[in-house]
């Protein structure tokens, strides 16, 4: 069975706590009009510049992590954010 555009988005973003990157979506097949319409009607909403969330997240705290790390690429986590997400 082929998924549309949101189902793939929407299976990426289940991964990454609700978000998914302009590439992401522009791979799963979401022109750039129908990023603006998603954005104008709020089905989607802009976290970063080319990070989008499209589902709530449990924790915001959790997927403003997740959202600076598909923003930066690979990144660390460090200091006292790197131990309060480890739990110490």
């Amino acid at each position: 069975m082929r998924l549309d555009p949101d189902d793939r988005c929407m299976r990426m973003a289940s991964r990454q706590r609700g978000l998914v990157t302009l590439c992401q979506a522009r791979a799963a097949g979401i022109s750039r009009r129908g990023l603006q319409w998603r954005l104008k009607s709020r089905r989607w909403r802009k976290i970063l510049p080319g990070v989008y969330a499209v589902t709530e997240a449990g924790d915001p705290w959790l997927q403003s992590l997740e959202a600076a790390r598909l923003w930066t690429g690979d990144a660390v986590i460090m200091g006292l954010t790197a131990a309060r997400l480890w739990g110490l």
